[in-house]
C-alpha cells in the first residue's frame, strides 16, 4: 500500500514538475530580460525529482516534458532543450544525491552543458536550419561589418571621423578562421560559468527545500592547482610546436587553450586581490566591489591582474595550494633537515 502510495506521489509530481518546466520554457523564450535569469533555474525540477525519488522518475520527467515542448515548438528544438535540462539537472541531483563535492558537481555539469550544448547547437543548425556552422559565423560577421559601416556613416555624417578607432580595426580583422580556433574555449567557458551559476541557484533553493548541498570555498581562497596549470601550460606550448610544423589542429588547440587559460588567470587573479583586500587590509564589502569594478573595466589593470594570476599559479602567494613549487621546496627542505 504504502508502495501505490509513493509511486501516485511521485507520477503527480512528474506531471506538476513537467507543467513547470513548461511554464519556465516559455519565460525563457519570450520574456527578454527575466528569461536569461530563468536559465539557471531550468533543470531544477529535474535535480529535486532525482534526489527526492531515483533517476526513472527524473527521466520520465524529461520524457513527459520533451513531448510537451515538442507539441508547442519544434521536435528538434525541443529534444535540444530538453537535453539541455535534463543533463544538467540530472548532474545536479546526482551529485547531492551521492553527496559529491562542490567542484566535482560542477565539473560534471560543465560536461553535461558542454555534451547538451553541441547536441543542441548541431540539431538547430544542421537539421533544422539545414546550413553549417561556417555560413552562420559568416552570416553574424557580415552583419556586425555591416553595423560598424553604418555606424561611421551615422558618425561621418555629424563631421567626425573614427576609421582610425582601434575598437574597428579589431572587428574588421576578425575571421570565421579566428572565431573557429577560439569557440572551443569559449563553449567550455560559457558552460563552467553556467555550472558555478546553476550550483549556486540551485544551492540556495534546496536548502530551503531542506536539503543538504555543499557549500563552496571562498571566492578569496581558490586557488588553481599547480599540476593543473602545468598541464595547460603543456599544451600551449605542444600547440605552438604543431603551428611551427604546419598542423592546423595546432592553431584551434592553442585558441581554444589560450582562452580558457587566459580567463582561468584572470579570475585567479581577482582572487588574489579579494584575498588581500578582505582578508589583508579587511576593507569593507562595499569598498571591494567598488574596486573589482574598477579594476574590471581597465584593460591595463585587466592585465594586471592576469599576471598576478600567472605568479600566484607559480609562486602560491597565499599557500593554499598543497601541490604548489613553493610548498614542494618547502617540504623538501623540512624532510631534509628531519634527517
Amino acid at each position: 500500500m504504502e508502495n501505490k502510495k509513493f509511486s501516485t506521489q511521485s507520477i503527480v509530481e512528474v506531471g506538476i514538475m513537467s507543467g513547470l518546466i513548461i511554464v519556465m520554457f516559455m519565460i525563457v523564450n519570450y520574456v527578454p530580460i527575466i528569461g536569461s535569469l530563468f536559465m539557471f533555474v531550468l533543470p531544477l525540477p529535474i535535480t529535486i525529482l532525482l534526489v527526492k525519488y531515483d533517476i526513472k522518475v527524473s527521466t520520465s520527467a524529461i520524457i513527459v516534458s520533451t513531448i510537451l515542448l515538442a507539441i508547442i515548438n519544434n521536435p528538434i528544438i525541443a529534444i535540444g532543450n530538453a537535453l539541455m535540462f535534463g543533463l544538467t539537472g540530472s548532474a545536479m541531483g546526482y551529485c547531492i544525491k551521492n553527496k559529491k563535492t562542490p567542484i566535482f558537481t560542477i565539473m560534471l555539469e560543465t560536461i553535461a552543458s558542454i555534451f547538451s550544448m553541441l547536441v543542441g547547437y548541431a540539431l538547430t543548425i544542421y537539421v533544422v536550419m539545414g546550413t553549417n556552422l561556417i555560413a552562420i559565423i559568416n552570416q553574424q560577421i557580415n552583419m556586425i561589418r555591416e553595423s560598424v559601416d553604418l555606424t561611421k556613416e551615422i558618425y561621418a555624417g555629424m563631421g567626425v571621423s573614427i576609421d582610425s578607432a582601434p575598437l574597428f580595426d579589431v572587428i574588421n580583422s576578425i575571421t570565421p578562421e579566428f572565431l573557429m580556433t577560439v569557440l572551443p574555449g569559449v563553449l567550455v567557458m560559457i558552460a563552467l560559468i553556467t555550472a558555478y551559476i546553476n550550483y549556486m541557484v540551485t544551492k540556495t533553493i534546496m536548502k530551503k527545500l531542506r536539503y543538504e548541498v555543499a557549500d563552496l570555498r571562498p571566492f578569496s581562497t581558490w586557488y588553481i592547482d599547480n599540476r593543473i596549470g602545468a598541464m595547460l601550460i603543456l599544451v600551449l606550448i605542444i600547440s605552438l610546436m604543431m603551428i611551427n610544423h604546419g598542423i592546423d589542429m595546432g592553431s584551434y588547440i592553442f585558441g581554444s587553450i589560450n582562452v580558457i587559460f587566459q580567463i582561468m588567470m584572470v579570475v585567479l587573479g581577482f582572487s588574489v586581490i579579494i584575498f588581500y583586500l578582505k582578508d589583508k587590509l579587511k576593507l569593507k564589502k562595499g569598498f571591494i566591489i567598488v574596486i573589482s569594478i574598477l579594476i574590471l573595466f581597465n584593460v591595463t589593470l585587466n592585465k594586471l591582474v592576469f599576471l598576478i594570476g600567472i605568479v600566484d599559479l607559480v609562486l602560491d602567494l597565499r599557500r593554499l595550494d598543497p601541490n604548489s613549487l613553493s610548498n614542494s621546496i618547502k617540504n623538501y627542505l623540512d624532510k631534509k633537515n628531519i634527517k
